[in-house]
């Protein structure tokens, strides 16, 4: 009998701290340095507790491919490191954290637009897309592109044009911008316009005052409309003139495209004083 007694003492001496040490309230036990894939949590299944790892879990939150949107769904995100950067055909995009196990391919979500989203996949850091950034925008521009903030920036500013002697112009010259004649020799100007399209625009001033003349010429098969003090509208013929002659220092005229059978120019004198604007 003491044997049995001296027995149960010697079990309750130790199983007694045990179950005293094990009753801690979650911020007494030590902090987890690096969460490790095998970390196992516990779990109910089917009326049953069991035990889950952390990869486990992982896997079951995100399966497969992830997609990652921000709070402004307006995000590119994709999986790899924290603050990485992974190369596509137009530039460099900044990369969040988020990856399956073993997955060797990352998937990045572009939301450019709330009705057209696309997917870039990218395997082992290079990256296709239908998507590409650019630093410019053209006229009318591409729904496969994304501008980057200088490009949008410099698209809302006003640009000056050099029209001083005689060329082609481009679309984009012709775009929201400002075309001037300062530094013109003693010959006539002619400046080509592009083939007249949806919302172009510009305006034409002079700071180089000179008998010459000092203009526009339309494409081979568009027209220019002038627009006369009075009101009336002549039609000119294709690859036509709009030109003013001999004017003087802050004179100007203004020309933009409208919509025909396609599309052509209509200009209009918005100072010529003593100096003449006409289809020449």
């Amino acid at each position: 009998m003491k044997k049995l007694v001296l027995t149960l003492l010697l079990i309750g001496a130790v199983l007694i701290p045990l179950a005293f040490a094990a009753d801690k309230t979650i911020t007494q036990l030590p902090a987890v340095t690096t969460p490790a894939g095998g970390d196992e949590f516990p779990m109910m299944q089917s009326g049953t507790t069991k035990k889950a790892t952390l990869t486990q879990i992982r896997n079951f939150a995100l399966p497969g491919f992830n997609e990652i949107k921000d709070g402004t769904n307006a995000s590119l995100a994709a999986v790899c490191a924290a603050g990485c950067s992974i190369t596509s055909s137009g530039g460099t995009i900044q990369a969040t954290e988020l990856r399956s196990s073993g997955s060797s391919t990352w998937m990045v979500t572009i939301d450019a637009q709330s009705s057209q989203d696309g997917l870039m996949s990218c395997t082992t850091g290079t990256c296709t897309t239908p998507y590409t950034i650019v630093t410019t925008i053209g006229n009318p521009g591409s729904d496969t592109n994304i501008p980057t903030e200088q490009a949008v920036r410099e698209s809302l500013l006003t640009v000056e044009v050099d029209g001083h002697v005689s060329g082609s112009l481009t679309a984009a010259q012709v775009s929201s911008t400002i075309i001037y004649n300062t530094g013109m020799g003693g010959a006539d100007v002619a400046l080509l316009l592009p083939t007249a399209a949806a919302g172009y625009g510009f305006i034409a001033t002079v700071y180089t005052a000179q008998s010459f003349k000092w203009g526009v010429q339309a494409g081979t098969n568009d027209k220019i409309y002038l627009i006369a003090a009075d009101g009336t509208v002549a039609t000119g013929s294709n690859n036509g003139y709009a030109r003013m002659t001999a004017a003087v220092l802050g004179q100007s005229f203004a020309c933009w495209t409208f919509k025909t059978d396609a599309y052509d120019w209509m200009c209009k004198a918005i100072s010529i004083a003593g100096s003449t604007f006409a289809a020449n």
